[in-house]
């Protein structure tokens, strides 16, 4: 029988974490749960306890997804070569939702948290957080259909593929770390404002890409930039 492995195990605990804090949370949760910040950090908007579960699997339900959907890729033989980044990501991604449903259920039981946590700065680090890490791992994502850049001059290239994830890697980590400082430095609609804009560049890949594949069609590509 195959050994499970540790992180394997971390994931699945994770993927389960949120439910089980829901559930054990139910009983004391007030009927309308915020669900929704504004640019201000100010709850604009209320949900119910199935809304809460919603959010909650929805984390079991990305889980499931890394998990099995690689098995239907024709190229799943290249997880391999980048499991351990993969696994990591698989990992980055569990611990954002525990977060996400974490944050949630302690201003629900918590209404002065609302105001004393800054849960706008939370979610936008944290989602900065999750590009640090897809972009450390980016680099090392093999050719594959479901991972990485997916568009057509990408799919249709192992070599368009190799050097536009290479380019790619560092993009997303100075950006994911860009959004990560500002969460700290600003607020409100500043911070919005920000992120967005420190979001924009996470497109440059696939620019990138095109640009690769029009100096091959024109037959530009010197081997030295391969």
């Amino acid at each position: 029988m195959k050994k499970i492995s540790k992180a394997e195990i971390l994931i699945w605990a994770l993927a389960l974490l949120p439910l089980a804090g829901c559930l054990v949370a139910g009983p004391f949760l007030p009927r309308e749960i915020p669900m929704h910040w504004n640019a201000s950090g100010q709850v604009d908007r209320y949900g119910g306890y199935g809304e809460l579960l919603l959010l909650a699997a929805s984390g079991f339900g990305i889980a499931l997804l890394l998990k099995f959907v690689p098995r239907l890729d024709p190229k799943r033989a290249n997880y391999q070569k980048f499991s351990a980044g993969y696994t990591a990501i698989r990992l980055c991604l569990g611990l954002f939702y525990t977060f996400m449903v974490g944050l949630t259920l302690a201003t629900a039981l918590i209404p002065e948290a609302q105001n004393t946590l800054g849960v706008d700065r939370l979610c936008i680090g944290a989602m900065g957080i999750v590009f640090c890490v897809i972009g450390n791992f980016m680099p090392k994502f093999k050719h594959n259909y479901f991972c990485g850049v997916r568009v057509p001059w990408t799919l249709a290239s192992e070599d368009n593929w190799r050097r536009t994830h290479r380019f790619a890697g560092p993009v997303w980590f100075c950006c994911g770390l860009g959004i990560f400082v500002c969460a700290f430095l600003f607020q409100g609609t500043v911070l919005s404002v920000i992120t967005f804009l420190w979001m924009l560049p996470l497109a440059a890949p696939i620019v990138y890409s095109y640009w690769i594949f029009r100096r091959a069609q024109r037959g530009e590509d010197s081997p030295h930039e391969k």
